[in-house]
């Protein structure tokens, strides 16, 4: 038991859990929260259908646990996975774009963009702000420089206006506060 659930499966549920997470997560980029209820619904189809598969996958299609495992857990896992991937390379596309428009604005530079889309951009910032001691700053800024993209994002889908434009500026405030105290202390430190 412990090398069929602990070994070989235990991304199944995980994957289970995460269909609904997918078809709610559509749902509301799609239509905010009016369709949430029913998207629930829609999205336990496949988390219940994945969860009968994995238990009775055995009794009903193979008999053979690795033919079963080889032939249809792992191209699902290798599929998850391949998902997950995509899902990071939209994020990092939207965090792009919208935080370049506020670059074209005067926000941002190109460089503090780069910095912040990117796996490899937020490791090199993290790197600085530990040596300058403002690890947690940094940290807090590309939260908020990341919150500030989506929230831009919800706003050019017309998702709650009202809310997330008074988000957006807290956001801006946010940022602009942050990156302050990061430079201060560069300036400090390069000076010292």
């Amino acid at each position: 038991m412990f090398v069929i659930r602990g070994l070989f499966s235990p991304f199944a549920h995980v994957m289970f859990t995460a269909a609904l997470g997918v078809v709610l997560g559509l749902a509301v980029a799609r239509s905010g929260t009016r369709f949430i209820f029913p998207a629930f619904i829609v999205g336990l189809v496949p988390a219940i259908a994945g969860h009968m598969l994995w238990n009775g996958g055995l009794l009903v299609l193979f008999t053979d646990f690795f033919e079963f495992y080889f032939l249809i857990q792992l191209p699902l896992f290798l599929a998850a996975l391949a998902s997950i991937m995509a899902l990071r390379r939209a994020e990092r596309r939207v965090t792009e774009d919208r935080l370049g428009g506020y670059a074209a604005a005067g926000w941002f530079t190109a460089q503090e963009v780069h910095m912040l889309a990117t796996r490899g951009g937020r490791s090199q910032a993290l790197g600085w702000a530990r040596r300058i001691g403002r690890q947690r700053t940094m940290k807090a800024f590309i939260r908020s420089a990341t919150r500030l993209a989506f929230t831009r994002q919800r706003i050019i889908a017309g998702h709650d206006l009202q809310l997330n434009v008074g988000r957006e500026q807290l956001l801006l405030a946010d940022v602009t506060r942050l990156r302050r105290e990061l430079l201060t202390t560069a300036a400090a430190n390069t000076r010292g």
